[in-house]
């Protein structure tokens, strides 16, 4: 018979502090357990700054009693991308030392503690393919798998825009002008009403099991202005006349310069199958691989996220990106919409 190992040591499961030292003590637990996508402590900090505050968010940690050092972080929220009062979405990281000793099943019972008095109907968190305790975690708590997104990465060096010249010059042909957000600052001065209008629409298709919530557009402003991880450059619209119909978002990271990442390429609805896309992933892949070097000299990978049934995807293959290991959304369902509705009209 097996048992399950426990810490030797107390533990505490308590609210974020909000000092700098816990930032930096929570962003590198998170980045050792999803390296992936490192971020830095100013990232959060910046996130914090302009939440919406009418949504829940919480950050909590677990410390060890001995010496208050923390050893996992966890946070809760709504949904702010589908907003709904009563779904929500939480997520664990515990130091990858320390795993499998009970720190998880602790800050789980608090998250779920903390949540009750918000009667939620559902719960939802995220993991990867290649997280087997991060997965059975979920499972074990009655968690299933909603979502699955395809990651996929780049050898931005082995990347050759001529392949695409002949798809490049039709777009072109078509009238569509690719322009970056440098350009559109001094030639537009209504681009960034054009840029939320286009993005909302383009993301209202994007594959999602609720109803996708628009970032209010005072929040959605204070982000896009206050964002370091932006390459200008490399923020691409395309425009036919004074409409803007697609966009390719490449970024940064602070916490490293071996890794870039597209944040959302799109097109709206009726401009689709154009090879509009394509171009516009293809200026911006030119772009960072003339212009992008890690410390040593290398050209950065470049890394993206699509949901299976997303076309892009198959555009990811083709100009050369390889799949590495899917991130799955688990949901667990917590009461039925028609209990949801007997619950509020007995209030």
């Amino acid at each position: 018979m097996t048992t399950t190992p426990t810490l030797p040591e107390a533990i505490t499961v308590e609210p974020f502090g909000y000092r700098q030292v816990d930032y930096d003590a929570v962003v590198q637990i998170y980045n050792r357990c999803a390296p992936l996508y490192p971020s830095v402590a100013a990232d959060w900090q910046r996130w914090d700054r302009n939440r919406i505050p009418e949504h829940l968010f919480r950050r909590f940690v677990a410390c060890r009693t001995a010496d208050d050092k923390i050893v996992g972080y966890g946070f809760y929220m709504h949904r702010s991308w589908a907003f709904h009062p009563r779904k929500f979405y939480f997520g664990i990281y515990v130091d990858p030392d320390l795993q499998g000793l009970g720190i998880g099943r602790t800050m789980y019972t608090y998250a779920m503690d903390a949540l009750a008095p918000h009667r939620p109907i559902s719960l939802e968190s995220s993991t990867y393919a290649d997280k087997p305790r991060a997965r059975r975690f979920l499972e074990d708590r009655g968690f299933a798998v909603k979502m699955r997104d395809h990651c996929s990465r780049l050898e931005l060096a082995d990347f050759d825009p001529d392949l695409w010249a002949d798809t490049v010059h039709r777009v072109d042909q078509s009238g569509i002008v690719v322009k970056n957000l440098t350009q559109l600052r001094r030639d537009d001065p209504e681009h960034l009403r054009k840029l939320y209008e286009m993005i909302f629409e383009i993301v209202q298709d994007l594959p999602s099991h609720d109803p996708i919530t628009p970032t209010p557009y005072d929040i959605w402003l204070k982000r896009f202005a206050d964002d370091p991880n932006r390459i200008d450059e490399a923020f691409l619209v395309a425009l036919d006349g004074d409409h803007y119909v697609g966009v390719t978002m490449l970024e940064r990271s602070r916490a490293t310069d071996k890794t870039l990442f597209t944040d959302l390429t799109g097109v709206c609805r009726t401009y689709r199958r154009r090879g509009i896309a394509t171009a516009l992933k293809v200026h911006a892949l030119a772009f960072a691989k003339a212009n992008f070097r890690t410390a040593e000299g290398d050209i950065p990978f470049v890394v993206t996220e699509n949901e299976v049934n997303n076309p892009m995807f198959q555009i990811n293959v083709k100009l050369g990106f390889e799949k590495m290991p899917d991130e799955l959304s688990y949901i667990k369902t917590l009461q039925s919409a028609d209990d949801t509705e007997v619950d509020e009209r007995e209030e």
